[in-house]
């Protein structure tokens, strides 16, 4: 299936760049996740960036603890592919995006906070200072700031997709300069800019929610 549709060239997994039905990217996250599962990463390290085998704990001559989930969902953003969990049915429509290399440097005046953002790190939520924190909201359709339970910045993650449709991009598995996948939104008590390195999601019913993302957000706070 990655030779069918390039994405294995010369023992080397490189990004898509057309379409791959929904058909096909749940069998090959399937494949992946049960290789991660049965054998560990180091099966598919040959095939592997150096960045993935640092994400999969391979540089460090150990495997990850993670599971084959998270393993999955990685290599699928590094192939610009929408993951595709076992729970996914063929309804919705799933997307998958990644910001190509940064070129020049991110202006961030302003902010105080600096965060990392992940699947693994807000998969509750992320502390910020005393007590606010960075969280999804309980339907995971957007990404909060709140303080004592309290809201004070609240971003839709319908931006991710509408700003790559508005760019242009209608193939859902598309590198796009980085500036698309940014977002930056300010209120009296709070100011976030959030950019993505990578994202999957999937939109049903007009709600949109990401499924898998690594990033960073920067934040300042009144």
């Amino acid at each position: 299936m990655l030779a069918r549709h390039e994405l294995l060239v010369a023992g080397v997994l490189r990004p898509t760049t057309g379409d791959v039905p929904l058909a096909d990217r749940r069998e090959i996250s399937g494949g992946l996740r049960y290789l991660l599962e049965t054998h560990g990463p180091s099966a598919l390290a040959p095939w592997l960036s150096d960045s993935l085998k640092r994400t999969l704990g391979l540089s460090r001559g150990t495997l990850s603890r993670r599971g084959g989930e998270f393993g999955a969902r990685a290599i699928m953003a590094s192939l610009n592919l929408a993951y595709v969990a076992k729970w996914e049915g063929e309804s919705g429509d799933h997307f998958s995006y990644s910001a190509r290399a940064v070129t020049e440097a991110l202006p961030i005046e302003g902010y105080a906070y600096a965060l990392r953002l992940s699947n693994n790190s807000v998969h509750d939520s992320l502390k910020v200072a005393g007590g606010t924190f960075v969280r999804f909201g309980s339907d995971s359709s957007s990404l909060r700031v709140t303080r004592d339970g309290a809201a004070l910045l609240d971003i839709p993650c319908r931006h991710w997709w509408t700003a790559p449709r508005r760019f242009g991009r209608r193939n859902r598995n598309q590198q796009l300069p980085p500036a698309v996948l940014c977002v930056e939104r300010h209120t009296a008590g709070a100011g976030a800019l959030v950019c993505f390195k990578h994202l999957t999601g999937v939109r049903r019913q007009g709600a949109v929610r990401l499924t898998w993302f690594e990033g960073e957000v920067f934040l300042r706070l009144q």
